[in-house]
């Protein structure tokens, strides 16, 4: 009886359990996941849609402050130039703090930015938005390109998507609601042959489409 109870609870066992339930592991993990939690609730919290914002500024100049004060920029019609905030100053001058007629907005670049699916609530009602840049942004992901592909489905022609790692094949089959999109860039995304072949249908069903970034297999070898 003592042979096998000393097997059972051997001292190597009772190292390996100790080990498995080390308290600086579990106190790692758990610090981990309440750094990670707290900063996409911080991160929430920053991308709240405002409507006072939009009450008071428009949907176009709104959807402006939301971008360029969280380090994007953005362009409007009629303007050869864009607006971002120097990161030393604590304002952009460039920016009208009040609603103006007839001020809409061209493209935003939000390259980089830590832009999640629910700060997409500030913009909406774009009425002239062709240029949407989103290179390199870290939250961007298949529910993400779902949502603008609906929003901005009759009036976007132009979005970079690369280095969007999140991105896969189930994004594509959403972009074919955008059905004025001209370029479409999808450059460093890990693709597989599913990704590529989406991209093909992508374009069979927008003629117009020109999607830069992927290199297409041999067709003739999909039958393989």
């Amino acid at each position: 009886m003592y042979g096998l109870l000393s097997a059972l609870y051997s001292k190597k066992n009772q190292v390996l359990d100790l080990h498995h339930y080390n308290p600086i592991r579990i106190s790692g993990f758990l610090l981990n996941s309440w750094k990670t939690k707290t900063i996409k609730d911080a991160e929430l919290l920053d991308q709240a849609y405002i409507p006072e914002r939009h009450q008071i500024l428009g949907n176009d100049l709104a959807s402006a402050h939301f971008i360029v004060y969280r380090g994007g920029r953005v362009k409007f019609i009629g303007d050869n130039f864009w607006i971002s905030k120097d990161n030393k100053a604590k304002t952009c001058d460039k920016l009208p703090n009040n609603y103006v007629k007839d001020y809409y907005l061209e493209a935003i670049d939000a390259s980089g930015l830590r832009l999640r699916y629910e700060g997409l609530a500030n913009l909406t009602n774009l009425s002239q938005l062709t240029e949407l840049r989103l290179r390199g942004c870290p939250c961007v992901d298949d529910w993400f390109v779902d949502r603008i592909s609906g929003e901005f489905c009759s009036t976007l022609e132009h979005l970079d998507l690369s280095d969007c790692h999140q991105v896969t094949e189930n994004a594509l089959s959403c972009i074919y609601r955008i059905t004025n999109l001209k370029t479409l860039v999808l450059e460093n995304i890990v693709k597989s042959r599913s990704f590529e072949y989406a991209c093909l249908l992508l374009e069979d069903a927008l003629p117009q489409l020109n999607i830069i970034g992927v290199k297409y297999m041999d067709v003739t070898k999909l039958s393989d």
